[in-house]
C-alpha cells in the first residue's frame, strides 16, 4: 500500500494529473531561417487565447548552433510565459531554456541549438482572455548581440579616446620635467580599462562566428571588423602611454637618488626589451633617460666600493656587485655603449 502512495504522488508531481497544454498551430508553417520579423497567426487572424488555459508553440530547431528565438509580445506580462526544449504528452516540461532579453517587458530571446529538434514557448495559466499579438525571428547570436548593443560600444569607444598629442610629442612639444605622471596614469587606466571591457565583449562575439560569416561583406560583419580594429588601435595606443608613462614616473624619482635605482633595474631591462611596440621619439627619449640615471648610478658604484676597508672580501649585497650584470644587460637593450670605467670596475 505504502508503495501505491509512492508511485501516485510521482506521478502527480511528473504533472499527469495536470490538464495539457493546448497547441496553437499557425496555418504556415513556421520558419527557421534567419531573417526579419515574422508575424505568428492562427491564419489571417491572430490566436484567441481562453482563462483558465496553458498553451504552447511548437517551434523548429535552427539551421545552425548559437542561435536566437527572438520573440516580440506585447502582452508578455499577462501571459508568465516560458521556453524549453522538451515537453512530453503536452504536460511534462523540461528543463527551462533562460530568457535573455535586453527588454524583458515585451521581448524574450531564447538560446536555441541544434540538438534538440524541436522547442516549445509555453504559456502559464491565464487569468483573463486575451488575443495573442507575437512576431519571431531566428536570428545567430553573434548577430543578436552585436546589433543590439553596437550604439553602446561606439558611444562608450567615443567617450574613451585619449588624446595623443602628449605622447607623440615626448622628446620635443611634451616636457616631462614636472610632469604629473600620477594624474595621467590614472586618466589614461581609466579610458584603458573601459575600452578592454568593449574589447573582451567583441572577442567572446567573434568566438561564435559561424564560419560562413568569415571575409564576407555582411553588413555587420563589416561593422564588427570596423569597430574591433579602432578599438585595438586605440587600445594598444593607450597601453603603450601607460608603459611610458610608468617608465618616466620611475626614471624621473630617482634624480639624485642612485642608490635607489636598483630596485627599478629589473623593471627597466623589461621596458627596453619591448621597446619594438613604442614609437621612435619615445625610445629615444627612454635612452636619452637612463642613460643620464646610469651616469649617477657609476660614480655611486665607484664611491661605494672605494669606501671599503680593510682585506675582507667584498659584500655582494652592501656593494651592489650582484647588479653589475643587469646593469650592463640593460645598457645592451637600451642600445647604450657599456662605460669603460664600469667594464674596469
Amino acid at each position: 500500500m505504502k508503495n501505491k502512495v509512492i508511485l501516485l504522488c510521482t506521478a502527480l508531481f511528473l504533472g499527469f494529473g495536470c490538464a495539457p497544454y493546448q497547441q496553437l498551430k499557425p496555418k504556415v508553417e513556421l520558419s527557421n531561417a534567419e531573417q526579419g520579423y515574422n508575424e505568428l497567426k492562427k491564419d489571417k487572424n491572430d490566436f484567441e487565447l481562453k482563462k483558465n488555459t496553458m498553451y504552447f508553440i511548437a517551434f523548429p530547431a535552427p539551421r545552425e548552433d548559437h542561435f536566437y528565438l527572438v520573440l516580440t509580445i506585447p502582452e508578455k506580462k499577462k501571459l508568465g510565459s516560458s521556453f524549453t526544449n522538451s515537453l512530453k504528452n503536452k504536460k511534462i516540461v523540461g528543463p527551462l531554456v533562460a530568457d535573455e532579453s535586453p527588454v524583458p517587458e515585451s521581448t524574450s530571446v531564447y538560446a536555441m541549438d541544434t540538438k534538440s529538434p524541436t522547442f516549445y514557448w509555453l504559456t502559464g495559466k491565464l487569468t483573463e482572455n486575451l488575443v495573442l499579438k507575437i512576431k519571431y525571428r531566428y536570428v545567430p547570436q553573434w548577430r543578436f548581440k552585436f546589433e543590439t548593443k553596437h550604439a553602446e560600444y561606439q558611444k562608450i569607444f567615443k567617450e574613451n579616446i585619449v588624446d595623443r598629442g602628449a605622447y607623440t610629442g615626448i622628446g620635443s612639444s611634451t616636457k616631462l620635467e614636472g610632469f604629473n605622471f600620477t594624474e595621467a596614469l590614472d586618466t589614461v587606466g581609466r579610458h584603458l580599462k573601459e575600452i578592454d571591457k568593449v574589447h573582451a565583449e567583441l572577442l567572446a562575439i567573434e568566438n561564435i562566428f559561424p564560419p560562413s560569416i568569415l571575409n564576407s561583406q555582411d553588413k555587420a560583419y563589416q561593422d564588427f571588423k570596423a569597430l574591433r580594429g579602432a578599438l585595438e588601435n586605440e587600445y594598444t595606443f593607450q597601453k603603450n602611454y601607460c608603459t611610458a608613462l610608468d617608465f618616466f614616473k620611475k626614471e624621473s624619482a630617482l634624480k639624485g637618488n642612485p642608490a635607489a635605482f636598483f630596485a627599478w633595474l629589473d623593471g627597466f631591462i623589461t621596458y627596453f626589451t619591448q621597446k619594438n611596440d613604442l614609437p621612435p621619439n619615445v625610445v629615444a627619449e627612454s635612452r636619452a633617460a637612463i642613460k643620464a640615471r646610469l651616469g649617477e648610478v657609476l660614480p655611486f658604484l665607484i664611491s661605494t666600493i672605494a669606501a671599503k676597508e680593510g682585506t675582507a672580501p667584498f659584500d655582494a649585497e652592501r656593494h651592489y656587485l650582484n647588479y653589475f650584470d643587469r646593469i650592463k644587460k640593460l645598457s645592451e637593450k637600451a642600445d647604450l655603449a657599456v662605460p669603460q670605467q664600469f667594464t674596469d670596475l
